[in-house]
């Protein structure tokens, strides 16, 4: 599974249990469903448990409002999705994720930067 588009790309770091999402400018209503509709197409192809990462150190933000954000976005509640790992430092963009995904059933992590995040993936058995 890999979808390059201009303002994301989306592909499996791991195969088959860590996702690799990296955003990049500004992400328009478009792209996020798009983004949804491929990580929901991910999970269920595989059995095994799976991580997502998404890298938003590139990205300016979302084109809508937290309301659309937060509809867009549904893989959260998915039971194959346990973890979901954000790299980057934009206290708005954090924000902004926070509200998204605070009913999901997967647990949510910051990190600064890749090798943080490897560091996490590697402490919960998805990376050796």
């Amino acid at each position: 599974m890999t979808a390059t588009r201009a303002g994301y790309k989306l592909s499996w770091l791991i195969p088959q249990r860590v996702m690799y999402l990296r955003l990049s400018g500004t992400t328009t209503l478009e792209e996020l469903e798009n983004i949804n509709r491929f990580i929901s197409s991910g999970l269920e192809e595989t059995s095994e448990q799976v991580a997502l990462v998404i890298d938003a150190t590139d990205s300016n933000g979302f084109a809508v409002g937290i309301d659309q954000l937060r509809a867009s976005q549904r893989y959260g509640q998915h039971p194959r999705l346990k973890s979901i790992i954000v790299l980057g430092t934009n206290k708005l963009i954090r924000l902004m994720l926070v509200i998204v995904f605070n009913v999901a059933t997967a647990s949510l992590k910051f990190c600064q930067n890749l090798d943080e995040a490897n560091t996490l993936l590697k402490q919960r058995g998805y990376i050796s």
